[in-house]
Formats: structure tokens, sequence, C-alpha cells
């Protein structure tokens, strides 16, 4: 029986695309927590929500005050709320490439009692190298290289996303009372 049958070979091949699907889901889960824990404040436990909505409360608004020189020479202090969001970048990542290179090798497959490479791949960590190879009593050759590279960039912002920027952008105020000295 080969080491190496049409099943464990697909899982050979299949393992690192499932773990780029996988990073790439936790990256999305990532940026969304980031945004519901950075960006908004939790809604007060009293809140009702239903089962179709997920209510995840207000914008998170810094304020800040400064004081501006009129041309008339007075003073006005003003103050701006600004939503954070429209303020920070928010961490979206993707996988902009991906390179796999795998080279297989069997000079020769034992005829009985082979044990499957199918537990040897089933969770290959990615930019890592698996090899296996021979023992001394082994009368099979076999090696297994995996090579991956992976390049990352920053996500563009959804249509959704960049919507509620705009809405949050249109949030910002600018109150002003003039400063008497």
């Amino acid at each position: 029986m080969s080491l190496l049958t049409p099943q464990s070979i697909a899982d050979l091949l299949g393992a690192p695309l499932r773990a780029l699907i996988q990073a790439e889901a936790i990256a999305a889960r990532t940026t969304a927590d980031f945004i519901k824990d950075v960006g908004f404040v939790a809604p007060s436990s009293g809140s009702s929500s239903s089962a179709t909505v997920d209510d995840i409360g207000s914008p998170r608004i810094v304020a800040f005050r400064y004081q501006r020189l009129n041309p008339d020479g007075t003073k006005t202090e003003s103050s701006v709320s600004v939503p954070i969001l429209a303020l920070i970048p928010i961490p979206s990542l993707q996988i902009a490439e991906a390179k796999i290179d795998l080279s297989l090798l069997i000079t020769s497959a034992p005829s009985s009692g082979g044990t499957s490479m199918k537990g040897l791949i089933a969770n290959p960590l990615l930019g890592s190298t698996l090899r296996k190879g021979t023992t001394p009593s082994s009368p099979s050759t076999q090696r297994l290289t995996m090579d991956v590279s992976i390049t990352l960039r920053q996500a563009d912002l959804t249509h959704g996303m960049v919507g509620m920027l705009n809405m949050l952008t249109d949030g910002i105020t600018d109150s002003r009372r003039e400063v008497r000295s």
C-alpha cells in the first residue's frame, strides 16, 4: 500500500489553501472586533435588540477644545467633537499574494503496512517547511517539502465602511464661544 493515497495528496494540496482562507477570516473578524471595541460605546444592558439586529452601541466620540484668534483680535473658544473611527486607521489586512511551492519525491513505496501522511499535513503552519525523510530501517525514500510565502496589504475599505465613515464624518461638530479677556 502506498504511503500517499489520492485522498492524502488532496489533503496535502488543500491544506495550505484552507489555511489561507482561515487566515483571511480571522483577519476579517479581528477588524470587526476592532471597529466594535474601539469605535463604539457598548449599549446599556437594558437596551433591546431584535434577533436580526446586533446593536453595537453608539459611536465613540472624542471632543477637544481650543482657542482660535479671530480676524478682529478677539479669541473664540471652539469645541470639536469627532467620531474616533474618523480619526484613526482601521486595521484591515488581506492576503495580496500567496506562493506555495510543493515538492514530492517517492522512489519506492512499501507494499503493506504503510501509513497515511494525512496526520502530517492536516494543519500545516504557514511559512514553515514540512519534511518527511526516511529512517535507517525504511525501505522507501520519500521527501516532501512545502514552502509558503505570503504578502499582506491593507485591505481596501468596503462600500459599507466608506458609507459609515462618511456618516460619522458628517457628525463632526464645531461649536464656538467668544472668550472675554
